[in-house]
């Protein structure tokens, strides 16, 4: 079992109220015929609340951002032979975390507080800061993406806000910056993508329950339907393994895995991949690799893997 060493709370004393109850993160249960016949790795134990997010820095580092029964942030690391154990980081989280590499050894959590803003944690080598409030008024949680440039990384980070459209927050080198609106009408968490320095692509569930995608290369696009049938409660997430490929995960209505690609020159219709899911997955593709490792709470509440090849 792994037990809970101590408590940091999200925010500074005063700010928020609350109690935040001492609980852990247990290893449940294997499922049983649930994932019969699907490539799925071992079963990471764990109890989640919602799905994971996972932010990948190299092919051999990982780092899996989960939100546990007791509404703090835990993360796993993966060093591409073995997984570590889950740890504890604190905070009162009110939705699933989101995450992104800004290096190979660096990456930044975001998360919904119990006042409904965004906060950010900075994860350096192991080291994990203190949650950084953003501001905005989210609903659900976040997502975020980002791409390397002189001197660190831009970031962008993306929610639904109360009035249920998307908003755009960005930061560069650590410095972050106003919210911005990009319309829509989201009805679950955003997911968002870059395969190169200036361009995103984000995903979001529309009041269709279909699969909705804008992007941006050099300025931003408008909106544009991918269809599907997308689980309620749950959005999608999207990996990218080189220029012009994307991949984009959501859990369909039947509560299993659904995979749409896209080549560079055109959108592959839509693949199943099986399971049994219980909350949005979370995507990333190793860094150098044609590998995407998908996390995602299974029905018997722990953290499963999956990997599969990109598009």
């Amino acid at each position: 079992m792994i037990t809970r060493s101590s408590i940091r709370k999200l925010l500074p004393a005063g700010v928020l109220t609350g109690i935040l109850a001492v609980a852990a993160l247990a290893p449940a249960g294997p499922l049983a015929s649930v994932f019969a016949g699907y490539q799925y790795n071992s079963p990471l134990g764990g109890q989640l609340v919602g799905g994971p997010d996972v932010a990948a820095g190299s092919a051999t580092n990982e780092t899996i951002y989960v939100r546990g029964t007791d509404n703090q942030l835990w993360t796993m690391s993966w060093n591409g032979t073995t997984y570590g154990n889950f740890q504890p980081h604190g905070g009162i989280l009110t939705s699933d975390p989101g995450a992104t590499a800004v290096a190979a050894t660096t990456d930044y959590g975001f998360v919904r507080g119990n006042d409904g803003q965004l906060y950010a944690i900075l994860n350096t080598a192991g080291t994990f800061g203190q949650f950084a409030p953003l501001g905005g008024q989210l609903v659900g949680g976040p997502d975020a993406s980002s791409w390397a440039q002189t001197g660190g990384a831009h970031v962008d980070v993306f929610v639904q806000g109360t009035d249920n459209q998307l908003w755009h927050k960005w930061g560069d080198n650590g410095t972050f910056y106003g919210w911005e609106p990009q319309g829509g009408v989201l009805t679950g968490d955003p997911g968002s993508v870059s395969w190169a320095a200036k361009r995103i692509d984000v995903f979001v569930r529309g009041s269709d329950g279909a699969v909705w995608h804008k992007f941006y290369d050099n300025q931003w696009y408008g909106w544009d339907p991918l269809g599907g049938g997308v689980a309620p409660g749950t959005g999608p997430d999207a990996a990218s393994c080189a220029v012009k490929h994307l991949d984009v995960f959501v859990i369909g209505t039947d509560n299993q895995l659904w995979r749409k690609g896209y080549t560079g020159t055109g959108w592959l219709n839509w693949q199943p991949l099986g399971g049994m899911w219980t909350g949005e997955m979370g995507a990333a593709c190793r860094p150098g690799t044609n590998l995407i490792d998908v996390y995602g709470r299974g029905s018997d509440g722990q953290l499963w893997t999956i990997t599969v090849g990109g598009s």
